[in-house]
């Protein structure tokens, strides 16, 4: 971003371009503001995170015991978020009898959360404009922002003033019960049940607090921190399952069969409980003591108490069956069948259940008499599979298939407004699972004295009845089931060992995974959006970009008048952007958008090499994807509720005819330049190096006079360094399933440096 000299030049020519001067009353004065803030670097530190684990272990012939202790402690990059918590595993495992086992695995954690709302503090810090400075210490307030005080705040105001005032604390219990027994020589049945249970509760406090205002040079009050407050939550979420397996082994001469036959249950819950209250007007602030950080604190305004909550439910139920067969270990066979019941589709519809299948075979071809006499394979291994297998995506709603009611419109009848309740959105009462049509084909094999294994799969899927929020006219959505999509493409992975030296030993391995990812045929296509350009569109990638296509910036009228008129965005001058004429017709309108970008990679790709040495180990990974585009949402089409701080690309910017062919005039009152288009696109590919780790193995010889088994010592690195051609922080980011690929300038990816001992008694 630019510092406070680059954006006043900046500024003040985009207030020039917009038709105001020095003498206009509109125009901005700069005395005041003396800041040349880093609002990044003012909000980061370089974290420090500690772990400690001590676990015990021990096994006889009938019981096998595990205990674990940890406790971590974790600082973000953010100035004081940091996260604390305590680990405890217990398993153990007795056998009655020779035919019955019965087990449990426990695991417990107690966490105090990091402040949650510094998780959006970097994206507000790179949006700051840097002529704010951060504090007054001789008013002792922190500065209102420049030009911004009416839509954001200043990050380390909000940081420094809040993380205290912020306690939230996370029980989590998971753990399984089980009971195996074999019967009857080829049978074996086993039952488990698994639990998971967290619960988070917290509470929060807001003081009255005031900013600094330099240009009155007094504190005030701010308006959204004028009255003491508390807030509290409890949530709390439940996932049970139970599985109950049968299973018969046998082997009838070369023949080998093993049958599987079960019944499956899981259900999940949430309940959430939100409340607050307010100090009084005319009343004492609440105190800023956590003892009196409840809604019920004997200071609050009861008039102002607010409560509400959230929850939801889901389940599901399944039955399935696999069979697996082979005939001299060299001719291989699966088969396996499940139905599925789920509560989030109506079963009053004929969805009772939903059928799943797959079929899978093996040709190990490295068995066979005629195979002994080449010298190029050790083994060989031909394989297929397919079958369909299902999606319960509920598309981010708890009861897709049951819309909630909406209370945004109203009705005028009279004197009286009286609200209308609508649901949400129309839902196909027959909604049911996407499905997926899945085939592979591939060969495995182990070459050179078995030194290396590789694999090489084709995959073919066909996801059918995607689940799709459609127009239905009139203002209304219909969720329903349509539409098709296809990905395909190579998996190739190879591992190669080799003992260099009597003690030097190399390990490389590989893999790279191609995609040919495509919206197949359908009624469905989503539109456009004037910020984000991911669309949906039959016969083209999922989430492709869609856009204009930039031939340049005009240089003069002259220009202007002897290219295509622009009938898009708002009003055009020289500097802005120039559009492709895509369709030919004279004139850009919005049937010149086309596809610009597809962040889809091509392929991604990852590896690892190792070496030992005697004690010494080295290990280094590294993973990268090719042929993907990321759109930059970002100092492209963010739009201007508010002046943020400008790239520093926009140093290059158009300020007179030749200056620039590519970087726009300044000016948010064009609206032109901010429309999706190849201006906002950047190559996405990249090349990381994952992780990288030094280790010395002490000599078991010498450990043996300390009573120590083992002694490792090592020393490690997370995100070393990435190589990449955008101007984001990262080339790799989130979103949803047809929406990514968008740089929006948040949260970078921080290199962790540790180091660590593991010591065996």
């Amino acid at each position: 971003m630019v510092n406070a000299s680059e954006f006043k030049t900046l500024f003040e020519e985009e207030q020039m371009n917009l038709g105001l001067t020095p003498s206009s009353a509109g125009w901005f004065d700069f005395t005041p503001w003396t800041g040349n803030t880093d609002w990044v670097d003012e909000l980061t530190r370089t974290g420090a995170m500690s772990a400690s684990n001590l676990s015990i272990s021990t096994a006889t012939d009938k019981n096998k015991l595990y205990f674990g202790f940890g406790y971590t402690k974790e600082e973000g990059v953010i100035k004081h978020q940091q996260l604390s918590k305590i680990t405890l595993n217990l398993n153990d495992e007795v056998k009655v009898g020779k035919s019955i086992k019965l087990g449990f695995t426990f695991s417990g954690v107690r966490q105090k959360n990091p402040y949650g709302a510094a998780n959006g503090l970097l994206f507000t810090a790179r949006r700051t404009l840097p002529i704010t400075p951060v504090y007054n210490s001789e008013m002792g307030a922190y500065y209102n922002l420049a030009i911004q005080a009416g839509q954001m705040a200043n990050p380390a105001w909000e940081l420094n003033d809040n993380w205290d005032k912020e306690l939230s604390y996370e029980n989590r219990m998971v753990g399984s019960i089980y009971a195996d027994v074999t019967f009857l020589k080829d049978f074996n049945f086993r039952s488990t049940f698994y639990a998971d249970m967290s619960n988070v509760d917290a509470r929060s406090y807001r003081p009255i607090d005031s900013l600094y205002d330099p240009i009155s040079n007094s504190n005030f009050i701010h308006v959204s921190y004028n009255l003491t407050s508390v807030s509290q939550s409890n949530q709390r979420w439940n996932k049970f399952q139970q599985d109950h397996i049968l299973t018969y082994k046998k082997a009838f001469g070369d023949h080998n069969l093993t049958a599987i036959g079960g019944f499956t249950t899981y259900y999940n819950d949430f309940r959430g409980l939100y409340a607050s209250v307010k100090q009084s007007q005319t009343g004492d602030p609440i105190p800023n003591d956590k003892r009196f950080w409840y809604v019920d604190n004997g200071f609050g305004d009861k008039d102002t108490r607010l409560s509400s909550s959230g929850q939801w439910e889901r389940a599901t139920v399944s039955s399935l069956m696999r069979l697996l067969y082979n005939y001299k270990g060299k001719y291989l066979l699966n088969a396996s069948f499940r139905r599925d019941l789920s509560s989030a589709w109506r079963q009053d519809y004929g969805n009772q259940g939903q059928n799943f299948w797959a079929i899978g075979a093996a040709w190990e071809i490295s068995k066979e008499d005629f195979f002994q006499n080449q010298k190029v394979f050790d083994y060989l291994k031909l394989k297929t599979s397919f079958g369909q297998l299902g999606i319960q995506n509920t598309y981010g709603y708890d009861y897709p298939a049951y819309p909630t009611i909406s209370t945004s419109s109203s009705a005028v009848f009279g004197n009286l407004i009286v609200p209308v309740y609508n649901e949400t959105y129309l839902a196909d009462k027959n909604l049911h699972w996407e499905t997926v049509d899945g085939k592979e084909v591939g060969i495995e094999f182990d070459m050179l004295g078995r030194k290396l294994h590789g694999e090489i799969s084709y995959y073919h899927k066909t996801t059918k009845d995607l689940l799709a929020l459609i127009d239905a006219g009139g203002g209304r959505s219909t969720l329903t089931n349509l539409g098709k999509m296809r990905n395909r493409g190579f998996e190739i992975s190879a591992s190669y060992n080799q003992k260099l030296t009597r003690d030097l030993n190399l390990s490389v391995s590989a893999n790279i995974t191609t995609y040919d990812n495509l919206f197949l045929e359908s009624t469905y296509t989503s539109g456009y959006d004037e910020q984000r350009a991911n669309r949906v569109v039959p016969g083209y990638p999922i989430g492709a970009f869609w856009g204009y296509v930039v031939e340049g910036v005009y240089q003069s009228y002259a220009d202007i008048l002897a290219s295509p008129v622009m009938n898009v965005g708002s009003s055009y001058v020289p500097g802005c952007l120039k559009y492709k004429d895509v369709n030919g017709d004279g004139k850009i309108t919005t049937d010149d958008r086309t596809v610009i970008g597809n962040p889809t990679p091509d392929f991604t790709y990852g590896g690892n090499v190792g070496l030992k040495y005697k004690g010494f180990d080295f290990g280094v990974d590294f993973q990268g994807v090719y042929g993907n585009e990321v759109y930059r949402y970002w100092g492209s089409s963010e739009l201007p509720y508010t002046k943020f701080n400008y790239p520093k690309f926009k140093l290059d910017r158009w300020h007179g005819a030749g200056t620039s062919n590519w970087e726009p005039l300044l000016g948010d009152a064009y609206s032109t330049n901010r429309l999706p288009s190849t201006y906002g696109i950047e190559d996405g590919s990249y090349l990381r190096i994952r992780n990288l780790q030094i280790g010395y193995s002490f000599n078991s010889e010498m450990l043996k006079k300390a009573y120590i088994k083992s002694m490792r010592v090592f020393f490690n690195i997370q995100n070393l360094k990435t190589w990449k051609k955008n101007s984001g922080y990262s080339p790799d980011f989130g979103g949803s399933s047809t929406s990514f690929g968008i740089d929006e300038g948040t949260n970078p990816l921080p290199r962790v440096i540790s180091g660590g001992i593991n010591i065996n008694f």
